[in-house]
């Protein structure tokens, strides 16, 4: 039961369920992140922005940087070197006593954490077939929302009776236990260096040399073709349009909609129930249905249920809008990367993970900023249409422009 569930891939229901070991580790002391650092270190909340500003750089840089490298030496021994630093650097939080040097472990641990992610991600793609790999990452996300609701209520605890010190240390003691079953259990999948060599030599002279612009070129032109190239595009306008308005949903409803901070807490809680319930049906429909329908849905449903939470004035409407979006964002987790490893050959997932990371990323960090200057200039509302904007135009392109690999390319691949 388990084995179908997850896919019947070794290298996924281990991802799977030490994901869910880990997020638990994440998710003691992530949420309370901010708490720590103004009460414990004498952060204001300016230094607080600035520091979460920054740990995306390093996490940007390294994702690209570990992709290329789980390409080349392996996708195991880059996900267990960086989750034992991460361990590591984790216990050395409990260790720590000023600001200057607990932000300093935080961008180390942020370097090895998007290294890390690029790795797994591209572990999964290449460990599941084609046609479940919807459903092995919905399986792998499911796990580690368990994980986010899980963590919290225990960390909330822990620090309430025992304190931050302790907090960080027991997470990195779940870090380690996570990362010790990843080494064991794991098994690389080198193979396909082979298989592919061995494809190319068996792809008839005339079909080897593919045109994509008219001139004659190998097989490898495919690693970053149109339509990857175009998809990529369209993750940065998500990932830029996603900063915008996620950053300041908690203020709207706090400030515009005259939601308590109760009510604000709870408003998060309904979100996560929906992602929670739907992230398993959404990656048998992406398998079912396709990723290009399931991310096009997502995509415009997300804002159309945020714009109507915008005019819902609080009250039972604004948690039924915001659990729609809570379902939107459960469609497209595992559709988005589905999507992006049917459009990359095997031997590249890493470093075509890596790149997509880096430039969702890297187009999200100034989006903030831009969304706060919007807020004062043009009114909290501008932030909700220039978001319904940015993804219908994401989506339909997307429909229209992103299109199947070809049939040479298919043959290209499935002999992996």
């Amino acid at each position: 039961m388990l084995r179908d569930l997850f896919v019947k891939e070794r290298n996924v229901i281990t991802l799977s369920t030490t994901g869910l070991i880990i997020s638990i580790g994440f998710q003691l002391w992530d949420p309370l992140l901010p708490v720590y650092l103004e009460e414990g270190l004498g952060a204001s909340v300016t230094s607080i922005g600035v520091i979460y500003g920054l740990l995306a750089v390093p996490s940007m840089v390294s994702a690209f940087v570990g992709g290329y490298l789980s390409d080349r030496i392996g996708r195991k021994k880059v996900i267990i070197a960086c989750d034992f630093l991460v361990a590591f650097l984790t216990f050395l939080l409990s260790l720590t006593s000023t600001l200057i040097e607990f932000s300093l472990l935080l961008l180390l641990q942020s370097l090895f954490i998007g290294a890390s992610r690029s790795a797994l991600r591209a572990m999964i793609a290449e460990s599941s077939p084609d046609r479940k790999r919807g459903t092995a990452f919905s399986n792998f996300l499911f796990l580690s929302l368990i994980g986010q609701i899980i963590g919290p209520a225990i960390g909330g605890s822990l620090a309430g009776k025992l304190g931050f010190i302790v907090l960080f240390a027991s997470s990195s003691f779940v870090l380690f236990i996570g990362t010790v079953f990843r080494l064991i259990f794991l098994r690389e999948k080198m193979t396909y260096r082979k298989d592919i060599q061995e494809s190319e030599q068996s792809i008839p002279h005339e079909r080897r040399h593919l045109s994509f612009h008219g001139t004659e070129t190998s097989t490898h032109y495919d690693e970053f073709n149109r339509s990857l190239l175009i998809y990529i595009m369209c993750l940065g306008m998500f990932g830029f349009a996603d900063d915008l308005i996620d950053t300041f949903i908690s203020i709207y409803s706090k400030d515009i909609l005259n939601m308590s901070i109760e009510d604000v807490g709870l408003l998060f809680s309904v979100r996560h129930l929906a992602m929670f319930s739907f992230i398993l049906p959404s990656g048998m429909l992406a398998d079912k249905v396709g990723e290009k329908i399931c991310i096009i849905i997502s995509w415009i449903l997300s804002p159309l249920a945020l714009l109507a939470f915008a005019f819902s004035q609080g009250g039972i409407l604004a948690f039924l809008t915001y659990f729609l979006d809570g379902v939107a964002w459960a469609i497209r987790p595992p559709a988005m990367p589905s999507l992006l490893a049917s459009l990359t050959p095997r031997n590249r997932y890493g470093i075509v993970f890596g790149f997509s990371h880096l430039i969702r990323t890297g187009v999200g960090v100034p989006s903030p900023m831009l969304g706060g200057l919007m807020w004062e200039i043009l009114g909290p509302i501008s932030l909700f249409y220039v978001y319904l904007v940015i993804m219908a135009l994401a989506a339909l392109i997307v429909g229209f422009s992103v299109a199947p690999r070809t049939t040479d390319d298919k043959i290209y691949t499935n002999s992996i």
